[in-house]
């Protein structure tokens, strides 16, 4: 007849409590107390540990539920709100006034009469240029 794991665990228990001397009833009970002691403090945490995975994952769950419903709501409104942020500081760095309007239009006229000037100076060029090179209608001999 063989042995189920429980009873050969059983028997090799109770022949390794005879092997440290425990024959009466009384102290292989105490055997047996000293090993609970000892699992319970060196597996207890290991044995527990399913029912704590079991407790930290529902709070995983529950902070993930707590914090995906702002997460989403910050997905729609962050990119409408930077969108206006950006917008309105983009008006504000061109935003123009009567005087910024007066000093473009003052800086343009200036470049206009340079530009008039240089044509004017060109044109006079030009002419003597003509002038010199022209025929006086003499005939020379």
């Amino acid at each position: 007849m063989s042995l189920s794991d429980r009873e050969a665990f059983k028997v090799a228990f109770l022949s390794r409590c005879i092997e440290h001397g425990a024959t009466t009833p009384d102290q292989i009970m105490a055997c047996v107390k000293s090993a609970r002691e000892k699992v319970a403090f060196g597996l207890g945490d290991i044995l527990n540990v399913p029912r704590q995975i079991g407790e930290t994952g529902k709070a995983v769950v529950d902070v993930a539920k707590g914090v995906a419903e702002p997460v989403a709501r910050a997905g729609f409104i962050l990119p409408i709100a930077l969108g206006a942020g950006i917008g309105g500081g983009a008006a504000m760095l061109t935003d123009v006034d009567d005087q910024d309007v007066r000093e473009q239009q003052q800086r343009e006229l200036i470049g206009e009469y340079a530009r008039l000037a240089a044509r004017a100076e060109q044109n006079r060029l030009i002419k003597a240029y003509r002038k010199a090179r022209s025929a006086t209608g003499r005939t020379f001999v």
